[in-house]
């Protein structure tokens, strides 16, 4: 719900202030296409955009540091598997927040130091953040340990053969989240078919 009421109460302050012609709006006009089809100045960039998006990092960070510190405590006095599930589970997070929280936080300091550091300084966060899809993708799929096992001896792009060495990655915490996952909510039902 919030994914779809935020962004369209957005959209309507921003429909609101380009075309309303009200005075109230007058100091933050967006101008979204007047100049070109962006916003019209640095100003109502900044409101309009690199606002709500600080926003939303804000409450991100709040959100990842509560997770943390749920985890953090899930994983006292907990069995040792599940301590291995709870420490995946963290560090995926922390993985994850730092793919995609921390671009961010660097894409809003880039526009807000644009004018004042040289663009040089900016092209590595830049690139992370345009990367950052990829970057997911690796982190979620190729890194496991469980693809990697799977990929073992097989060819890509019919000459290279992946090492068969692949086969013996040791990847507890995939084997123990698979095993908890079916030992704490997923339950088989049966139903009686009568005959």
């Amino acid at each position: 719900m919030v994914g779809i009421v935020g962004p369209v109460l957005l959209l309507m302050v921003v429909l609101t202030a380009n075309y309303s012609g009200n005075e109230f709006f007058r100091g933050i006009h967006p101008g979204i296409g007047e100049v070109k089809c962006w916003f019209k100045s640095e100003t109502a960039t900044f409101i309009y955009f690199y606002g709500p998006i600080s926003i939303l990092l804000c409450i991100n960070i709040f959100y990842f540091i509560w997770t943390t510190i749920v985890l953090c405590r899930e994983m006292k006095g907990c069995s040792q598997k599940k301590t291995k599930v709870q420490k995946f589970r963290l560090l995926l997070c922390v993985r994850l927040f730092f793919v995609m929280g921390i671009s961010w936080c660097f894409e809003v300091l880039s526009a807000l130091f644009e004018t004042s550091t040289s663009k040089w300084v900016w092209v590595l966060p830049d690139a992370l953040n345009a990367l950052q899809g990829f970057l997911i993708f690796l982190i979620l799929v190729v890194f496991r340990k469980k693809i990697i096992r799977a990929l073992a001896n097989k060819k890509i792009f019919r000459s290279i053969k992946l090492p068969s060495s692949w086969k013996n990655a040791q990847d507890d915490e995939c084997e123990d989240i698979e095993e908890e996952l079916s030992l704490s909510g997923v339950h088989e039902h049966t139903t009686n078919i009568p005959a």
